[in-house]
């Protein structure tokens, strides 16, 4: 059965607090459960197809959001003269249904700025653009949104604002996006790396945005630090857009 979510959510591994945490659900995006039991729903996440347990409060009506937001918070008031605490918050790959508006937009949550959302079937962002608004950002095990992410969050979340379909983990963004690199070719803007369960998204022929575990949060550091922590084979992958 499909429901909507209500708001931000771990999909845990097990049906308990404690389990450890698969990737998260955002709210607007939808969740196909297989079974409800006790407090608990286990099923498939309708956006990155991860499999897991959530807990059944967030399950709501499903929702035909068509907007994305693409900062990574964004704000809605009760008033389109966005003043005052804002009704609402979500991070950046949450989902939202607009109802009208142009500059200053009219959704469920209250009015919210345009610029902040994306269509959400037309996503054109530069995914090294979205890597860079998220530095500072806090390290989250299997987070996906502006909240915090993981390595492979990292790249999903970025990808997924540019419209390009890609695996949650990083084993299979390795493997699956794009194509790889000469181990001796240049890499540019926008390449992504790989290697010992890290990910990275080049900022430009030197830099990367990594979601790095030992600082807590994304960080923009030379490739050469990042690669230098990697035990093996360093796989450089390129999306042509």
């Amino acid at each position: 059965m499909r429901f909507g979510i209500r708001a931000r959510h771990p999909l845990r591994s097990g049906p308990a607090e404690t389990a450890p945490r698969i990737s998260e659900i955002l709210a607007g995006e939808n969740f196909d459960a297989l079974e409800i039991s006790g407090k608990w729903a286990w099923g498939i996440s309708a956006v990155d197809g991860c499999v897991g347990y959530i807990e059944r409060a967030v399950l709501a009506d499903p929702v035909e959001a068509d907007h994305v937001v693409a900062v990574r918070s964004a704000r809605f008031y009760a008033s389109p003269v966005l003043a005052g605490a804002p009704a609402a918050e979500l991070p950046m790959g949450s989902r939202v249904r607009v109802e009208g508006g142009t500059d200053v937009c009219r959704t469920p949550l209250g009015h919210g700025r345009a610029s902040d959302l994306l269509p959400a079937d037309v996503s054109d962002a530069d995914w090294a653009v979205t890597a860079e608004a998220l530095i500072g950002a806090s390290y989250v095990d299997g987070g996906r949104s502006g909240a915090g992410v993981d390595a492979g969050g990292l790249i999903f979340l970025g990808l997924q604002l540019a419209g390009i379909a890609a695996p949650r983990f990083v084993d299979l963004q390795s493997e699956l996006l794009g194509f790889e690199l000469d181990p001796d070719a240049a890499v540019r803007r926008g390449d992504l790396i790989f290697g010992d369960g890290a990910a990275a998204i080049m900022t430009d022929d030197q830099h990367c945005a990594t979601a790095d575990m030992a600082a807590g949060e994304v960080v923009r550091v030379p490739l050469s630090e990042f690669t230098s922590g990697i035990r093996g084979a360093v796989i450089r992958r390129r999306i042509e857009s």
